[in-house]
């Protein structure tokens, strides 16, 4: 992912919108690399945006609710001790738990 290791690594998963920008920006204000993680396609253009701010950044495009998307994104995390996560990938998709749940009253 070419991040060296002189700077301390965060990782953020859910990165590409929403809740999960904010941390992203505070580690990039405050000299962490980053390796940033989503499914979707704004994840190059969240990258792209973090490295515009001088902090450098991975993209690791995976959906973490299937085993290949975990494993590839800790394949990309292999080389590197991460010292601090933020999980945030989610949108609320699905329904089975939602429904298997009590009913609201």
């Amino acid at each position: 992912m070419g991040l060296t290791d002189t700077r301390p690594l965060a990782l953020v998963t859910g990165a590409s919108g929403g809740i999960g920008q904010a941390p992203v920006r505070q580690f990039a204000e405050h000299g962490h690399d980053l390796v940033v993680n989503a499914e979707d396609q704004r994840l190059r253009t969240a990258a792209r945006d973090l490295r515009g701010t001088g902090a450098r950044a991975g993209a690791v495009r995976a959906d973490l609710r299937t085993a290949e998307g975990a494993e590839r994104l800790l394949a990309a995390l292999e080389e590197r001790t991460v010292e601090a996560a933020v999980r945030n990938a989610g949108g609320g998709r699905g329904g089975a738990f939602w429904a298997a749940g009590p009913s609201p009253t």
